[in-house]
């Protein structure tokens, strides 16, 4: 596990912020995402992950209150890997939602990342 920062303290304030019964399954993907020696940063007031540049973020939708995974790249996730696309939702620019699902799913989690990491590179 990285060291502790600022950030951490930070995000730890975010996850006692989101609704109760969100926050077990946000320290487990937390969790995971630190797992795979991402670095967290707390930026535009969210828990962010990355390498060298922020890979992907946590947030909770604000009108259907759903936790999601954004990924900075998922625009050119999509285009270079279509397989994706039943996984990744959106119409931003370039940022793709992982809407995660009521049990979490660290094998889906797992995959994309894989492929998320490829463009940090």
């Amino acid at each position: 596990m990285p060291a502790y920062s600022h950030h951490t303290e930070m995000v730890d304030a975010w996850m006692n912020r989101v609704p109760t019964e969100m926050q077990e399954m946000l320290h487990e993907v937390r969790g995971f995402l630190l797992e795979w020696s991402l670095t967290e940063w707390y930026k535009y007031q969210l828990p962010m992950y990355g390498i060298k540049k922020n890979i992907c973020y946590l947030h909770i939708d604000a009108k259907s209150q759903k936790p999601y995974i954004g990924f900075l790249n998922g625009k050119l996730m999509l285009q270079e890997f279509p397989e994706l696309s039943g996984l990744l939702t959106g119409d931003q620019k370039r940022v793709r939602q992982y809407w995660m699902p009521a049990q979490t799913d660290f094998e889906t989690m797992e995959l994309l990342l894989e492929k998320a990491v490829l463009f940090d590179i």
